[in-house]
């Protein structure tokens, strides 16, 4: 286990100490320094992985021996990163004077600001992540997408729900209906129709338009079974990277502040001529995806093995072949589709995807050398500043505050949020082969 390591950083940079002066006549009576700043902070929380040396490390492994003996095609490691900081514009010296020449007035040299001069971010404002749950159920799923030993078509399914074929379109009666209300029918159910059309949509989209898929899915998978048969033993036992991106989610918010506002640091109103719209958007973007690296066995001729011992071999393999051609193999995963109120579980939860990676997980030797589920979080609150009149003319402040989040959660080799306590003897050996463990019962991280 590698000792967690905590980095701190703190930035101050664009500052400038501006001075605001009053006058009696011409006697300077006050002079307050007025100080604009940027800020950036940041924080990142790991395990002190030194990327650069494995890196450089499994390089020369590579060129020695054309293999990574040290298993350490996962060189990178668990970590989130914390970043807030702020921008703001323009950037010029504003000199400013107000009030009564003859009696009390003032002046301002300095910069000016939409929001605020001087930024108080702390470590308290940082952006935070999802969960660890969260984050276990999004990389669970990129998983069950990726999976390379997943069935191209689901016949198994496909042939358990034979006995529940779709409806055939009722065309006929529509086009009689539409013909009754052209030639004038008095006495139409209205109620009656919006049902009956709700039933032929529902029909169409969750029972033609599926079953239609699948053997479409199925008619393609055929017809190039021959190359894909060839590739599917030619990637056995060896590393096959993958990822998955789910789509980005972005949300804004503006609203309009004040009508009649006027810049930071707060001066004498006689030194702007009249103030602008402050508004505020929010603009928050979330990116999350996954990359792993998978491997799995297809048994093939052994040395030294009796017939009996080939004849197993090629059966296991054609059983193999099959299963990821037409998802024909009888596991917990097909059981769960074949469910008739599956469905709605899995419209609430991803309980479908646990299923299918722990049926997954538990045959074709599958497992993976590393996965990681990685999400940036992004929070733009923008401060726009628009018609502050001066006596140059017009003026527009711009001001952001952003706060940015980094994570990486690493998957044990049988996917995320699953407890190595759980693994079979079966599975701790194909651990230990891969390198993935240098100890007995025990993962490298």
């Amino acid at each position: 286990m590698s000792r967690s390591v905590t980095r701190r950083r703190s930035q101050v940079f664009d500052s400038v100490v501006g001075s605001s002066k009053t006058f009696s006549g011409t006697t300077l009576i006050d002079d307050s320094p007025r100080l604009c700043q940027d800020k950036r902070l940041q924080r990142t929380d790991s395990q002190g992985n030194p990327y650069r040396s494995n890196y450089r490390r499994h390089l020369l492994f590579l060129k020695v021996y054309g293999y990574d003996p040290s298993g350490s095609a996962d060189i990178g490691g668990p970590f989130t990163t914390f970043k807030a900081e702020t921008f703001s514009y323009p950037k010029k010296i504003f000199s400013l004077k107000g009030g009564n020449v003859g009696s009390i007035n003032y002046s301002y040299d300095g910069r000016a600001v939409a929001w605020a001069r001087d930024p108080n971010i702390t470590e308290g404002d940082f952006l935070q992540p999802s969960t660890g749950a969260q984050l276990d159920a999004i990389g669970t799923t990129a998983i069950a997408r990726c999976i390379p030993t997943n069935p191209l078509s689901g016949m198994g399914q496909f042939l358990g729900e034979l006995h529940d074929l779709p409806k055939v379109p009722d065309i006929r009666n529509w086009v009689n209906r539409a013909r009754n209300w052209r030639n004038g029918a008095k006495r139409i159910n209205f109620d009656k129709l919006s049902r009956e059309a709700a039933g032929e949509y529902l029909n169409q989209v969750f029972g033609w338009v599926p079953f239609v898929n699948d053997l479409d899915k199925f008619t393609k998978t055929v017809k190039n079974a021959g190359p894909i048969m060839e590739k599917f033993a030619k990637d056995s036992n060896h590393l096959i990277h993958r990822s998955y991106y789910f789509p980005d989610v972005t949300t804004v918010t503006t609203q309009v502040l004040s009508s009649n506002s006027y810049p930071d640091p707060p001066l004498n109103g006689t030194m702007w001529i009249n103030g602008g719209v402050l508004t505020k958007t929010v603009i928050t973007t979330t990116k999350t995806w996954f990359k792993g690296a998978f491997t799995y066995y297809l048994p093939g001729p052994e040395k030294g093995a009796n017939s009996f011992v080939e004849r197993i071999n090629k059966l296991k393999f054609a059983e193999q072949q099959a299963n990821r051609l037409s998802g024909t193999r009888l596991t917990p995963d097909l059981l769960w589709k074949l469910a008739p109120w599956s469905w709605a579980v899995d419209w609430v939860t991803n309980a479908g995807d646990v299923i299918h990676n722990w049926s997954a997980f538990a045959n074709d030797g599958l497992v993976m050398d590393y996965g990681y589920v990685m999400e940036h979080k992004i929070r733009q609150e923008q401060y726009s500043l628009v018609g502050v009149q001066t006596r140059s003319g017009p003026e527009t402040f711009y001001q952001e505050f952003r706060y940015e989040t980094k994570t990486r959660k690493r998957a044990t080799p049988y996917g995320f949020g699953v407890n190595p306590a759980s693994f079979t003897t079966k599975q701790w050996s194909i651990v230990a082969a891969l390198g993935i463990s240098k100890q007995p019962l025990s993962l490298n991280f």
